[in-house]
């Protein structure tokens, strides 16, 4: 669990200060405070938090279905680690399951998967208490924020998942996975409904994987 903890430090300034801007966004989006802070305590994403609280005047059945097609990424996490762990119990795999996020997922498959479910709760728990702490102070403060401050701040966001990609494709074929799903996903947003390009891209990709790697065993055995 310390290996998680260490490796997730470097990451939680930048969850504290996303989590001070959606915490600060929640009042001018029509949110109360409240639902901001038992958003962060309870859902954990900043992908589907952001973006419900731009759809917040939307209704709440296109909140739901927009935010669970971006989260569906998850899925495609989790099957990739059920088998680099080791078996769990029902409740296990609940609690390990909310704990799976972008960061600890590109930390745990970047550095070998080793450490198991201490390494993913470590990493886990370096990610939320920022983020909920983030979210608390940006509620508090909102009001005093320039406004012009929220947008510069909010492009942080996109960087870190560049940085996630590049700890993740590691090898060529991971490489060329990660620009396909990338290429596809920005294909996907601009032709598909909103939210619908996330999954889409990492579901084709996904399969793209397996062949990538076989094809490279496959040359290495012959080398």
């Amino acid at each position: 669990m310390r290996r998680g903890l260490l490796d997730a430090l470097p990451f939680s300034i930048y969850i504290f200060v996303t989590g001070m801007i959606f915490g600060a966004g929640a009042g001018p989006a029509g949110m109360t405070n409240l639902t901001a802070v038992l958003m962060s305590l309870f859902v954990f994403s900043g992908s589907a938090q952001f973006a419900a609280l731009g759809l917040w005047g939307h209704g709440m059945g296109t909140i739901i279905v927009t935010t669970g097609l971006l989260s569906s990424r998850f899925l495609l996490m989790s099957a990739s680690l059920s088998a680099r762990l080791p078996p769990l119990k029902g409740w296990q795999r609940a609690l390990l399951g909310y704990a799976v996020s972008d960061e600890a997922y590109a930390l745990f498959t970047g550095q070998g998967a080793t450490g198991g479910t201490a390494y993913i709760t470590g990493a886990a728990l370096m990610l939320y208490l920022p983020w909920l702490v983030g979210t608390l102070v940006g509620v508090a403060v909102g009001p005093v924020i320039p406004p012009g401050w929220q947008q510069p701040l909010t492009s942080l966001f996109p960087m870190v998942f560049v940085i996630l990609t590049v700890l993740t494709a590691g090898t060529r074929p991971k490489a060329l996975v990660a620009l396909t799903g990338a290429t596809l996903g920005i294909a996907g947003a601009l032709f598909l409904p909103a939210g619908l390009h996330v999954p889409a891209a990492g579901i084709l990709a996904a399969v793209l994987g397996p062949a990538l790697e076989q094809k490279a065993t496959a040359k290495a055995v012959q080398a």
